[in-house]
């Protein structure tokens, strides 16, 4: 079981993770949004965004440029589905305090909870590629709830 700490400044495109304080990775999203680069540990992720509403992501090994798989989601982003070696289903646990869950089948393998600028996730899986999906997932997250409040 790991437990990953995160932190983004207010206005910064930058999420940085830490393992017992320990910086261990991040998340940087470019100017327009449609690549996220990413890394933990050893491990180098992309997240190719496509669609005007971000429904469909690729899921890219930085280091070969292979696709790995797929984030896609419903159209009000309630239930986020990854496709890597098999389905994993990203959906809330608890509505009024912002925890969310990664399920395999039925069982939890990460939360993930925090506000926008700090927060942790608690990982059962070593898979870096899941946990950096789930990373990316909830910045996501922020970023549309950020625009709808904007609108």
């Amino acid at each position: 079981m790991k437990t990953f700490q995160w932190k983004q400044g207010l206005f910064s495109r930058t999420v940085k993770f830490f393992l017992r304080d320990k910086e261990v990775g991040s998340l940087r999203q470019d100017a327009w949004g449609k690549i996220t680069k990413s890394s933990i540990e050893t491990d180098e992720i992309t997240f190719k965004s496509k669609g005007i509403f971000k429904t469909n992501i690729e899921i890219i090994n930085s280091k070969t440029s292979e696709i790995l798989g797929s984030i896609t989601s419903n159209t009000w982003g309630s239930e986020l589905h990854i496709q890597l070696d098999k389905t994993y289903t990203f959906k809330r646990i608890h509505f009024w305090k912002g925890i969310w869950g990664l399920y395999s089948e039925t069982k939890k393998i990460i939360e993930i909870s925090g506000g926008i600028m700090k927060g942790k996730l608690i990982s059962s899986t070593d898979n870096n590629t899941l946990v950096l999906s789930t990373f990316y997932i909830r910045q996501l997250q922020h970023q549309q709830a950020a625009a709808a409040g904007v609108a």
